[in-house]
């Protein structure tokens, strides 16, 4: 067996490990990875995504680069047609182009893993009130969201349509993602033959060994110091400004101490990757690990955070969470916040309003957590007990084709 895995935005390590090629390859599975992210970003671009990055750089195996479509159309021409590809960024671009030769070429591919959470919300929505609703605070949301010209791309939209209601464009064997939710949604999206349920990648499924041994309290790091996806896609470098940053560090280091005073935990440092921290005083000297949020997250007594995807690991768990605003936050940022936390249930709290009794006010209603897992996690009819490697299901659906 042949896989062809084709991406259009730069590869990062933490997206690398979720995806996990290297299985495929431990299988004697012949890969191939097609880089695409030259034909939409500019080199200086894609340094800027990784610059500041720990480790952040995904070296890709078997990597092929594309700089042209013509050079893509060039070798799909000579692929063999029991080669399968996998899309993994399917719907991040404009790339209808691509699912376009794939029709002429009779590509066979599937799409995912595909991850799913909070920007699913339409796709759960029953009666015409809530569509209503929905569609007004979508309206006014997207006043304050940097991604407003892309939400009005008119010709994106159009071709959207034609793929859906023709056969002009190539649609896949099959879509892999998790969750009723994320059937719903990406059989709505990419109207694939068929959908392959699986547990979701954003998370750990099994225990893993204790990296801390005392208790401590779980800061999963944020896109606050630098954020590689606006200097990807925006050319920003930050959501705060330099004076903001220094007063906001302060309102960390201030919360951190409150949090360690009251509940006798020591405060460690969940990091990405995605910035290195080589001044460590910006979190007060504290312990920083890199690229294990999932496996501290396990053990965690209490977890910390914003918006980060990285939270659902503590939240399956039924960890207590404290997700956090800043008033130095921008109004999207604090928008993105509210929207994650309305997801997970939970009542965002401000740092500068932060008291010893927020602590103990928070609630865990696993009913609700449960019913979340099974809408975005993990189906009901998945085994529970012996859950399934994502890479083994997938493997074997393209097996049995």
């Amino acid at each position: 067996m042949k896989i062809v895995f084709i991406n259009s935005t730069p590869m990062s390590t933490a997206l690398s490990e979720k995806i996990n090629i290297e299985w495929f390859i431990k299988r004697e599975v012949i890969v191939e990875c097609w880089s695409l992210e030259r034909i939409y970003f500019t080199q200086t671009k894609i340094d800027d995504y990784f610059r500041n990055g720990f480790n952040f750089k995904y070296k890709i195996p078997f990597e092929r680069k594309f700089y042209t479509k013509k050079e893509v159309e060039k070798n799909l021409k000579k692929i063999d047609k029991n080669i399968f590809f996998c899309y993994l960024d399917f719907g991040n671009h404009d790339d209808y182009w691509l699912l376009r030769l794939f029709k002429i070429y009779n590509i066979k591919y599937y799409v995912g893993p595909r991850t799913i959470g909070y920007f699913s919300k339409s796709f759960t929505i029953e009666s015409r009130l809530e569509k209503f609703i929905f569609i007004i605070k979508s309206i006014l949301n997207a006043l304050i969201d940097y991604t407003l010209l892309e939400r009005l791309a008119i010709f994106r939209r159009i071709k959207n349509v034609i793929y859906k209601y023709s056969d002009y464009y190539k649609k896949p064997m099959f879509t892999a993602s998790s969750g009723s939710v994320g059937r719903v949604m990406w059989t709505s999206i990419t109207k694939p033959e068929s959908f392959l349920s699986i547990p979701s990648i954003d998370v750990m499924w099994r225990k893993s060994k204790r990296i801390i041994n005392e208790n401590y309290a779980l800061f999963i790091d944020d896109t606050i110091f630098y954020s590689p996806d606006l200097a990807l896609n925006y050319g920003k470098k930050n959501i705060l400004s330099n004076k903001k940053l220094k007063l906001y560090i302060r309102n960390l280091k201030n919360f951190f101490l409150m949090i360690e005073n009251e509940l006798n935990l020591k405060v460690v440092i969940a990091a990405s990757g995605k910035f290195y921290y080589k001044d460590k005083s910006l979190y007060g000297n504290r312990e920083i690990i890199y690229g294990r949020t999932n496996e501290l997250s396990q053990y965690a007594n209490l977890i910390i955070g914003h918006n980060s995807s990285g939270l659902n690991q503590a939240y399956i768990l039924y960890k207590p969470i404290l997700m956090i605003i800043d008033d130095l936050f921008s109004n999207e940022k604090k928008l993105k916040i509210n929207q994650v936390a309305d997801f997970y249930g939970i009542k965002p709290i401000n740092m500068n309003n932060f008291t010893k009794k927020c602590i103990f006010n928070i609630s865990i209603d696993k009913d609700y957590i449960n019913s979340q897992k099974e809408k975005y996690f993990l189906e009901k009819h998945l085994n529970k007990n012996n859950i399934s490697e994502p890479n083994q299901l997938i493997f074997d659906k393209l097996k049995n084709l």
